[in-house]
């Protein structure tokens, strides 16, 4: 407290004010500005103290209801006032604050001012420009009152004002109930003006007689219906014009939105533009365009930023003609520009846009289209300075990187693809661009990153993979001596799998330097259930090791008693396993041939129901996998999703795979040993015991294998390795594909008790 005491004291050495001051007082280091700065105070009247020397005065979001002659006496220094919001429209301001009386500010309030240059009175339910205003006013912003009419008496007094904003005295969270009154030539004697906002009024035209001087225009979110050629035919030094949404897109607008009568759009005149030749900056975004005529821009060969979006352009950009005249634009905005109801295949550009040759920025958000095509950016290719291309929004299902590369002098630096459709990135970014700087991919459908994904790419600082499906990413995607170089990268919202898989994400997660926002609160797990919504940066790594551990001792343990207990069995009881065992060493040894049969095809005909999604997925994921793709002998599996005749009567299927399969699986739950389909199954199988002699069934419970069942305990004693349970414990499925895989190999009869085989 000392410290900061006598800090204090230090930096206002040269300003004196008492300590009750209810303001924070700075000073330049010249001493040339001492700025007071009270703001959000719970003032109800100018403080006493103020620093006679102030020239910056700040008394923003208090409650002054009334300022007079005497409210500023001994400040003739001030060069700048701000006052904004002392008295906020009801539906602006905060509800626990609400104001319902103006503030009052009487005349000559700031006639002793001389010095002043600039006066900020914005949200303070003015009914109008205060009188008296000092004739060396510069700056002066009422935006957010009750002004609804301007006279040349009202702008009398402020002849030498060069910026001016009256904006938001007439919407639709401040309404005005009347019409917005400009007086014919209002402005004309504000010869020094540059600057002039008359946004957010409901105006229905533009005000006339605008002085020449005017450098800067704001005209957007008004009631404008037409602009003809005399509007801006004395504006020859303007450089700035935003007549944005005046006869607006109101499709899916977060705000309330008035459209011109049958959604018509604004309408300009071909020669509305012509004196605008020092026009650098031209904002037309909402007002329902569906062309843009090439004569708009004949005269405005300056233009240095285009502002198009939100309009319904999505046609006209194929074959229109107006980038011919803008060679020397430098950022240009199309997006939002999508038709309704309309899901085109790919983006298509005129050819006209190869005469941007000065492009830089080109934003297509929003156009919604399926694929990315080489055609679709042909007229990007001789654009040498293009830096950003914006692809956010576009729901684009397939794109391939690369065809960046065919653009001249490729030097994209932010690319932005966000929320679209994408399921997948780039192979390797570094083939599709290395100048790339910042990717954003946020809010796509990403499942997995591409084993070299980041390989090679340097230059890359900022990575947003953030509102994904991410579930793993391995070490390869995310090279050390690419991401340690970035500076941001998002991986939030995402459905990372916290299994001892990913102990390398985890491990780099917690030792990287790169900056990761919201690292310990939205970077969660999505499963196992037992980490489902923790930081994927506080799984307990010593867990993995310690199970990795607990799975090899117990397979060695397993391996050995088994191992042990099957051997003395078989020795003292089972003469025959010795010789089993002797023939499985010796096909071992001499590599496995297949025996030759004319009548199987497949190993097994598998048996389940389909209408169980738990099974049906066990058996496409869990058992093909096993049985399949696994193991010294890939076995051949009968399914009737995928091997089945199409069109072919059920009786007929069924009983073709049950003959052409060696064994039968059937799957079975408690719900499906009830069905017709697995008894229909059942008796064709059985039959060939009774034909052939050959047992093939198979019996797979995946579930408690019922007690009560006599041909189960008969089978049990006759054919015991015929009838299997899925273990509940994860460790033990090993052994369970082991003993599957063990009887399919074998034949039935040679498994049957002794005392049974002279039946068969």
């Amino acid at each position: 407290m000392c410290v900061a005491l006598l800090g204090l004291s230090i930096s206002s050495a040269s300003v004196s004010y008492p300590k009750t001051l209810p303001c924070d007082v700075s000073e330049t280091s010249n001493g040339s500005t001492v700025t007071v700065d009270c703001t959000e105070r719970s003032l109800k009247d100018i403080p006493r103290g103020i620093p006679r020397d102030t020239t910056n005065l700040t008394l923003t979001i208090n409650h002054i209801p009334k300022f007079n002659s005497t409210s500023f006496r001994g400040l003739e220094n001030l060069t700048e006032i701000d006052m904004r919001c002392n008295c906020v429209p009801i539906k602006i301001g905060p509800k626990d604050r609400m104001c319902t009386k103006s503030v009052v500010i009487e005349d000559n309030t700031f006639t002793s001012l001389r010095n002043l240059r600039a006066l900020y009175l914005d949200g303070n339910q003015l009914n109008s420009i205060p009188k008296g205003l000092p004739p060396n006013l510069i700056l002066l912003s009422l935006e957010v009152n009750h002004i609804y009419k301007i006279s040349k008496a009202n702008l009398s007094e402020i002849r030498n004002i060069e910026i001016l904003y009256l904006s938001q005295n007439c919407y639709y969270r401040n309404p005005c109930n009347v019409s917005y009154d400009i007086e014919d030539g209002a402005f004309a004697q504000l010869n020094n003006l540059t600057l002039l906002s008359l946004k957010s009024n409901n105006l229905s035209f533009i005000p006339h007689r605008l002085p020449t001087s005017l450098k800067e225009l704001y005209l957007y979110n008004n009631n404008i219906q037409e602009v003809t050629d005399e509007d801006f035919k004395n504006l020859t030094n303007l450089e700035i014009l935003d007549i944005s949404g005046n006869c607006p897109r109101c499709y899916n607008a977060p705000f309330p939105c008035d459209p011109c009568p049958n959604n018509s759009p604004l309408k300009i005149s071909a020669k509305a533009f012509k004196m605008l030749t020092k026009l650098k900056t031209l904002r037309l975004h909402s007002n329902s365009l569906t062309c843009v005529p090439a004569e708009w821009f004949a005269s405005t060969t300056e233009l240095r930023v285009l502002d198009l979006s939100s309009n319904f352009l999505a046609r006209e950009i194929g074959v229109t003609h107006f980038p011919k005249f803008l060679g020397k634009l430098e950022e240009l905005d199309l997006s939002f520009n999508y038709e309704l109801q309309r899901y085109p295949e790919s983006l298509r550009l005129s050819c006209s846009f190869s005469s941007l040759k000065s492009l830089r920025i080109l934003r297509l958000k929003g156009f919604v289209f399926q694929q990315l095509k080489p055609e679709s950016i042909a007229p990007l290719k001789p654009l040498t300075n293009l830096e950003v291309v914006d692809l956010g929004t576009n729901f684009i299902k397939m794109t391939n990187l690369s065809i960046l590369m065919e653009l001249k002098s490729f030097k994209i630096i932010i690319l932005d693809l966000s929320g679209n459709s994408l399921t997948t990135v780039p192979p390797m970014l570094s083939i599709c661009t290395k100048s790339l700087k910042k990717l954003l991919l946020h809010k796509n459908q990403i499942l997995k990153l591409t084993p070299d994904f980041l390989k090679d790419a340097y230059n890359l600082k900022y990575l947003d993979l953030s509102y994904n499906h991410i579930q793993h990413i391995e070490k390869s995607s995310f090279p050390d001596d690419v991401v340690n170089q970035m500076d941001m990268l998002l991986l939030h919202k995402n459905r990372f799998v916290c299994s001892c898989n990913a102990t390398w994400f985890i491990t780099w997660l917690n030792r990287t330097t790169v900056t990761i926002p919201r690292l310990a609160t939205d970077v969660t797990c999505a499963s196992p259930g037992a980490q489902r919504g923790h930081p994927v940066i506080s799984v307990d790594l010593l867990a993995c090791q310690h199970s990795y551990l607990s799975i090899i001792l117990y397979t060695l343990m397993t391996s050995l008693v088994l191992s042990f207990l099957t051997l003395s069995i078989s020795s003292h009881l089972f003469l025959w396993d010795v010789w089993y065992i002797y023939h499985f060493c010796r096909a071992k040894l001499k590599g496995y041939s297949r025996l030759h049969s004319h009548s199987s095809a497949y190993d097994a005909f598998v048996i389940y129901d389909k209408e169980d999604p738990a099974v049906t997925e066990w058996v496409m994921k869990e058992m093909c996998t096993h049985l399949e793709e696994h193991g010294d002998r890939p076995l051949t599996l009968c399914l009737e999703e995928r091997d089945w005749l199409p069109g072919c009567p059920l009786i007929d299927n069924l009983s073709q795979s049950i003959h052409n399969s060696k064994r039968t699986m059937f799957i079975l739950t408690s719900k499906y040993i009830k069905s017709g389909n697995f008894k229909m199954a059942f008796y064709l199988a059985h039959q060939r015991l009774m034909d052939e002699k050959n047992d093939v069934i198979i019996l797979i419970f995946m579930e408690k294998v019922p007690c009560d069942s006599k041909y189960l305990r008969l089978r049990k004693r006759l054919y015991k390795r015929s009838v299997l349970e899925w273990p509940t414990n994860p460790q033990a499925q090993l052994y369970f594909w082991f003993s599957l895989r063990s009887v399919l190999a074998t034949e039935s009869h040679k498994q049957y008790n002794n005392l049974f085989k002279e039946t068969l």
